[in-house]
């Protein structure tokens, strides 16, 4: 069940922001160099916000916006450390209208 604002404006923002959880095991939903992972979303976006859930620790970690780099219709996020079994990077995002 999810919460949706009687503000118009705010019900609205509700609605754009969208989420993906990718996990380290949905192999071809990302490709991956280094600690760098490219997530390709199918459409022009903006990036609102990302983080690594990493297993290792376990911790969850913001990535900075200048971690991030978008071109086209794909996302490249830069991490602290190597994405690995069990990780889960969530980004949220809005698609370009």
């Amino acid at each position: 069940m999810s919460y949706e604002s009687k503000d118009s404006k705010v019900l609205k923002q509700q609605l754009r922001v969208q989420e993906v959880a990718v996990r380290f095991a949905d192999k071809g939903l990302y490709s991956v160099s280094t600690n760098d992972v490219t997530v390709d979303l199918g459409e022009a976006h903006t990036i609102v916000s990302a983080t690594h859930h990493d297993n290792s620790g376990p911790t969850v970690i913001m990535i900075a916006a200048s971690a991030i780099a978008t071109s086209g219709t794909s996302s490249t996020v830069t991490l602290g450390a190597a994405f690995a079994a069990n990780d889960v990077l969530v980004l949220k995002y809005i698609v370009s209208e």
